[in-house]
């Protein structure tokens, strides 16, 4: 890192230690996670500080909700309309893994089997029975609600400020169990945590969406046929019965709220920290993502050790995180400049912008970013960002020259 600093100015490298500015190196994923919690960057949770009963009031609110209300009219529809189709022998499906295997065996062929494949006179494809292609053509329109109706509870849930969620990423019908793996719970305590949440936040909904799915799946069971499956079937249920945390709900019918935390361990090992989605989403994007951050706070820029290599360079990792900190500090020390200066910047990166192409794809993420790219690039191949962008090389020119100028003062 050291080498690949040395490429800076002698004035601009003592203008970043006069204003305090530090270099510093980490060498795993939990080092980088403790530095962004005690900095301030990461906030973790507890499980008391979810506000269960102010989750429980929203979740019974969605029941007067009128958009709620209308959705619901909508899929109960599309449901009454499948039930038409199929009477008693409607296929059920949204079970996971058994639901699919269940309800497959279950339903009845169309035609005769087949009898294979002769190589002079091909089968014709399977046909698919008109009813079935309007099941198929249901159950696409329901998905689309149902995605529509969590999309609406997740608004809701900000503008009130509690912190749950509809659960939309899991498709189907899904047990709690599995909610619980899906936010990173592993550990028997971790996943009995979990599903007191749960009930906490959804109370009698939540009882009443097992009941109505444990009753849909012994509905199944008492049809079938085929005493093998029937039987597996039947211990599936007796195992859902003495575990109801493992029976699959409609979570859309009965408005089931997923507590806002996750179980996140730095670098996957270890004991876990319960985060919020903001907080999580931090996590992985400057702990498990990037190489390097910096800390304007602190005056503190961090190196992933992964990315120095064997000769002493961060690719220009330690050079992008540094000109960070020029621009901040160059901002406190000369407003004047600055105001100017960045004027010209945003100019620049609008321009970028609008061609859809700087020195790098990230450059255009941000402006503070794009003279970041700037600065790295204007070291590592001057006549390349000259070349691609010379607006970003002419700012990127001037901040190093101001760092310059002010680090012989």
């Amino acid at each position: 890192m050291k080498k690949e600093l040395r490429g800076f100015d002698s004035d601009v490298l003592s203008f970043a230690d006069r204003r305090g500015i530090r270099m510093q190196v980490t060498n795993t994923e939990t080092e980088v996670f403790k530095m962004l919690q005690d900095r301030g960057n990461l906030t973790t949770t507890t499980a008391d500080r979810v506000d269960t009963g102010a989750a429980r009031r929203f979740g019974e609110s969605l029941a007067t909700d009128p958009r709620a209300a209308a959705i619901d009219q909508k899929i109960a529809s599309l449901e009454s309309r499948r039930k038409e189709l199929f009477g008693d022998q409607q296929p059920l499906v949204g079970f996971g893994i058994m639901g699919g295997v269940m309800a497959g065996a279950a339903m009845k062929p169309s035609g005769p089997p087949t009898k294979g494949i002769d190589a002079k006179q091909p089968s014709e494809p399977p046909q698919v029975p008109p009813k079935m292609q309007e099941a198929m053509a249901l159950n696409g329109e329901l998905m689309k609600l149902s995605e529509e109706k969590g999309k609406l509870i997740d608004a809701r849930s900000r503008e009130a400020g509690v912190p749950v969620r509809s659960g939309t990423m899991f498709a189907g019908q899904m047990s709690s169990d599995m909610m619980a793996e899906f936010q990173g719970a592993k550990t028997p305590a971790e996943k009995q945590q979990f599903e007191k949440m749960m009930g906490a936040v959804n109370g009698d909904r939540l009882q009443a969406a097992r009941r109505e799915s444990l009753r849909n799946i012994e509905s199944l069971a008492a049809r079938m046929d085929n005493p093998k499956m029937k039987g597996m079937l039947g211990k599936q249920l007796d195992d859902m019965r003495a575990h109801p945390e493992k029976i699959p709900m409609d979570r859309v019918k009965h408005n089931i709220l997923i507590p806002d935390v996750h179980y996140y361990r730095p670098g996957g090992k270890g004991e876990a920290v319960l985060l919020d989605s903001e907080n999580l989403e931090r996590a992985n994007k400057h702990v498990d993502g990037a190489s390097g951050l910096y800390f304007s706070g602190t005056k503190t820029a961090q190196v992933d050790a992964a990315a120095v290599g064997r000769d002493g360079h961060t690719h220009g990792t330690a050079s992008h995180e540094l000109s960070h900190g020029l621009d901040y500090e160059v901002a406190a020390a000369v407003p004047a400049f600055y105001k100017t200066w960045s004027a010209d910047l945003e100019k620049a990166y609008a321009q970028a912008k609008t061609r859809g192409a700087s020195i790098t794809e990230y450059a255009l993420t941000n402006p503070r970013e794009y003279v970041a790219e700037g600065v790295e690039h204007y070291h590592r191949d001057r006549a390349l960002l000259k070349t691609r962008d010379p607006a970003l090389h002419d700012v990127a020119e001037r901040l190093l020259q101001q760092a310059g100028k002010l680090g012989v003062q």
